[in-house]
């Protein structure tokens, strides 16, 4: 998840036979706030932050179905460390416990990604090819697996798992409340965090449908500090048939597949 899952390092790379995916960085909180923790000795963590991501993932985890669009930007770091800008949309549709389906379109690239509760698919429509895995388990867990294995990460992949984890928070060391802006018409209420190698924001829909409508990250792990911005906009639950979850590949797609990430040696980071 944001916040604490290692498997959260937003600017990811999708790797499968040599191609990769560019997806979300992440964010951080403003230099002033009226909470500034800058120069206490001690991270504060205000209660009410984590009552209030709580409350979203509790009210997340009893959706049956997830559906939002997503407009997102993301810095890519060059080897000389200068950063680029990458736009992109991405389309969400999660069905509860084993479907899901990403439409993903950035400014250099197009990937779509499906879990039909059996298998989980990756295609590059526009290159031709495409990528399968065995994954008769829940989406939630498959992506955490294929993370882990893999490397394979899709952006905003943690709002399948939000609220379903009883530990999702435990490794925040900030947290406060900015203020109460409007996204997109809608109040809201705009928290911000410092976990281990990420800073993050997140904007709460206020009343009693608790949504994240934006989300910014910064990963402070990489010296650059790239950071992912995502602007969310939710739709009404609607019913899903099984034929959106599985691909219909035009007979020409060629089968590659996923590579393993290798292991690590001892003695080296």
């Amino acid at each position: 998840m944001i916040v604490v899952r290692p498997a959260w390092v937003l600017l990811f790379i999708l790797v499968v036979a040599g191609a990769f995916v560019i997806a979300p960085a992440s964010a951080q909180p403003p230099d002033k706030t009226p909470q500034s923790t800058a120069e206490k000795s001690e991270p504060a963590v205000d209660p009410d932050s984590v009552t209030a991501l709580s409350r979203m993932g509790k009210y997340l985890a009893s959706l049956k179905t997830l559906a939002f669009d997503a407009d997102i930007s993301t810095d890519v770091v060059l080897d000389n460390q200068q950063k680029l800008l990458i736009g992109g949309v991405v389309r969400y549709l999660a069905v509860h416990p084993g479907k899901l389906r990403v439409e993903l379109v950035t400014d250099s690239m197009k990937r779509h990604f499906f879990h039909n509760g059996r298998k989980f698919t990756m295609v590059a429509p526009e290159e031709g090819y495409f990528a399968e895995l065995e994954a008769s388990i829940p989406t939630r867990e498959f992506l955490a697996t294929a993370a882990r294995e893999y490397g394979v990460e899709m952006p905003l992949a943690d709002l399948v798992e939000w609220g379903h984890a009883q530990d999702s928070w435990k490794d925040i060391r900030e947290g406060f409340l900015v203020g109460k802006p409007k996204v997109n018409g809608e109040e809201t209420e705009h928290w911000a965090f410092r976990s281990p190698d990420l800073d993050w924001e997140i904007w709460i829909k206020s009343g009693d449908k608790p949504l994240p409508l934006r989300i910014s990250t910064v990963n402070t792990r990489d010296p650059a500090k790239p950071r992912f911005e995502a602007t969310l906009k939710w739709s009404e639950a609607k019913v899903a048939k099984d034929e959106m979850f599985t691909p219909a590949l035009p007979k020409e797609t060629q089968r590659i597949e996923f590579k393993k990430i290798a292991p690590k040696k001892e003695g080296k980071q």
